[in-house]
């Protein structure tokens, strides 16, 4: 029989319509041996090794997944049973980054979790570190749409931002990770994935419209942000948690909305 895994996977993310190596069917249990360019890598029958091998490590050498994952398959529709699949990886690693970082998180606690296998991870992220990423881009997307900026309001923006690292902490979580292990210095994402210049161009028309205090509309996009994290998860001070008492939430809201008012706005 083949692998189970491979099964599943060609199952989960391209249906029945899977084009199968050298004419052999996984479900039909054929010899499947790699694609050219995963022609180095070892392999027997009815196992994909080196294309979905539970051990990255052969030879000495760490397999690239990226690579060798076929990209006739990636091109295909995600069927429904996949796109499951996939957020529940996404779900379970999500938590998993947020709690051990990028380092110290586990595949196999992942999968595990998940209740799928490395195979189907390594087929939709590639590696680790591309499963991180993946999350942390959403993370900033989600940032962006549930918390949109108003401009002429900032103080209510930072309040809401608050709200927002109370109810999903792992987020804030996910960025403190990716400066210590990745972004030491300057900006944590590269400029074609910051997601600012809505931000920043609807700070520079406050300004312009002698609502917002003149300053680089960066500096007091990070001074906002700043001021509202200042209990956040990662506080070096004190983290605050959805399950403290309304009414020691509504006291910190009018604390930070006053601050920010007083320091970022003209009226």
């Amino acid at each position: 029989m083949a692998d189970a895994a491979v099964v599943h996977l060609h199952r989960d993310v391209v249906g029945p319509q899977f084009a199968t190596f050298e004419g052999h069917s996984p479900k039909r249990g054929g010899v499947i041996r790699p694609p050219p360019s995963c022609a180095s890598h070892t392999y027997s029958q009815n196992r994909l090794f080196g294309l979905f091998d539970t051990n990255p490590w052969r030879n000495g050498k760490q397999t690239d997944w990226s690579v060798c994952y076929p990209r006739e398959m990636a091109d295909r529709p995600m069927t429904s049973r996949g796109a499951a699949t996939r957020e529940r990886i996404v779900d379970v690693a999500t938590q998993e980054f947020a709690e051990h970082g990028i380092a110290g998180a586990r595949v196999d606690r992942i999968v595990a979790a998940a209740t799928t296998n490395k195979a189907q991870l390594y087929a939709y992220f590639g590696n680790k570190e591309g499963l991180f990423d993946a999350i942390f881009a959403d993370s900033l997307e989600r940032i962006v749409n549930v918390v949109p900026i108003d401009a002429t309001d900032l103080a209510g923006w930072a309040v809401r931002l608050y709200d927002e690292y109370l109810r999903r902490p792992d987020l804030i979580r996910l960025a403190t990770w990716a400066r210590l292990e990745r972004r030491p210095s300057g900006h944590l994402v590269d400029a074609p994935d910051r997601l600012d210049d809505h931000k920043l161009g609807a700070i520079a028309d406050a300004q312009a419209a002698g609502v917002v205090v003149q300053g680089d509309p960066f500096d007091v996009m990070a001074m906002v942000i700043t001021m509202s994290m200042a209990w956040s998860p990662v506080s070096n001070v004190y983290a605050a948690t959805a399950d403290e008492p309304q009414k020691l939430h509504e006291r910190r809201r009018s604390l930070l909305r006053e601050c920010v008012r007083r320091a970022m706005m003209t009226g």
